[in-house]
């Protein structure tokens, strides 16, 4: 998690390459519950980064 002026950046760290949407149920629930929550992020092994459903990109730990 990242705050920042007042907005939430909920980010996840995955392990695999590939994530599917059925992984990021724990986004999801905060994003709808949480008001000042801004895009989501997953780190993961992914070669390189791409945008996901519901407003979540899959950024690659490689280019960290």
């Amino acid at each position: 998690m990242i705050h920042d002026s007042g907005v939430y950046y909920p980010i996840e760290i995955k392990s695999s390459v590939t994530v599917s949407s059925k992984k990021l149920t724990g986004l999801e629930a905060f994003k709808k519950n949480v008001k000042n929550s801004a895009m989501a992020s997953v780190i993961s092994m992914t070669p390189e980064p791409y945008v996901m459903e519901g407003q979540v990109i899959n950024h690659s730990i490689w280019d960290i």
